[in-house]
């Protein structure tokens, strides 16, 4: 795995967002490996490393050495690097981004709806804090 100070692939979630936080976790519990770090939009780390203003509008990002992902391809490549689920993940990147990142801001924009406010508790993995950089 990669040190904190140079993580091989940093996740880059809406810290506000209830359903981008079950997500974290569900990567949390599947990404057995390590391969992933976290860090919110709003964090110290997000501004030192993304430097295009415009990616910050409140979508999930993936830093990688190879570049930033967003939306939707940012989503499947998470996926497609956990066990169970690489598969699809990699099939579901063969479709048209179009295609896929309409989908991703259907759900964006109607993800309060699907994850209610008063259910506002995310339930973190024991033992990840060294997983979330600042």
């Amino acid at each position: 795995m990669a040190s904190s100070a140079n993580p091989e692939a940093i996740i880059v979630y809406d810290g506000d967002c209830l359903l981008c936080s079950r997500w974290v976790a569900f990567v949390l519990r599947h990404d057995r490996d390590g391969k992933f770090q976290f860090t919110t939009l709003s964090s110290e780390t997000t501004r030192l490393r993304v430097s295009d203003p415009t990616l910050l509008g409140g979508t999930t990002l993936l830093l990688t050495p190879q570049g930033i992902f967003t939306r939707s391809t940012a989503i499947l490549k998470v996926a497609s690097e956990m066990r169970g689920y690489s598969t699809l993940a990699r099939v579901l990147l063969k479709l048209p981004k179009s295609l896929r990142d309409s989908v991703y801001d259907f759900i964006a924009r109607h993800r309060h709806a699907l994850m209610p406010r008063h259910n506002a508790s995310c339930a973190f993995i024991p033992g990840t804090a060294s997983r979330f950089l600042p």
